[in-house]
């Protein structure tokens, strides 16, 4: 590589380190907008927690990432809507683990059920049930209650699942009761097939 090109490729190096903060500002800030309009609009049941998750982790990283950026290059306009922005994540932010709670897999009646007597009011997901119902309930303070009904949840569908698995690789499982000798015991035949399981 020449000299020349060398210098070019330096230049197009910067040129790009001094775009990702702004890049990332705005398709951080459009996804963020997205994904909240979805979110409190759309039925509860169909957001994708680890998504949700990931949207907010990734929001915030970025946010605080870029603020010092933009506060280092006394970029004044742009660090104050990158700071807007970090506000909105943050403000969301302690709604996220009773969401994610809420939509655990396993979440039944009963648990549905123990949610509303924690939180003293009806909830139970029906169509067109969205997570701005949930925030304009304002339960958030009975948010740790609603995540160990949550865990509970997840803990008995896994608990749940397993017993399923074990009943469906025991069912092809057959045992032969055979007379002991020529006793009156008998004694199962074929064990080895069930102590593979």
């Amino acid at each position: 590589m020449t000299g020349c090109e060398e210098t070019s490729y330096e230049n197009i190096k910067q040129m790009v380190a001094d775009f990702t903060p702004f890049f990332e500002l705005w398709t951080t800030t459009d996804t963020w907008e997205q994904s909240m309009k979805s979110w409190l609009n759309d039925d509860l049941t169909t957001i994708d927690p680890a998504v949700l998750e990931e949207t907010v982790e990734v929001a915030a990283r970025t946010m605080n990432k870029n603020i010092k950026v933009f506060r280092q290059k006394d970029l004044t306009k742009i660090h104050k809507i990158a700071e807007a922005m970090k506000e909105k994540v943050a403000e969301f932010n302690p709604h996220v683990p009773m969401t994610m709670a809420m939509l655990t897999t396993g979440m039944k009646d009963r648990h549905w059920e123990a949610i509303s007597a924690a939180v003293g009011t009806t909830i139970k997901p029906y169509e067109g049930f969205t997570l701005k119902h949930i925030l304009d309930m304002n339960i958030l303070k009975h948010s740790e209650a609603v995540v160990d009904i949550g865990d509970r949840a997840a803990k008995e569908y896994n608990i749940e699942t397993s017993l399923k698995k074990m009943k469906a690789e025991w069912d092809d499982v057959f045992f032969i009761v055979k007379q002991f000798k020529n006793t009156s015991l008998y004694t199962i035949a074929g064990f080895d097939d069930a102590q593979a399981f």
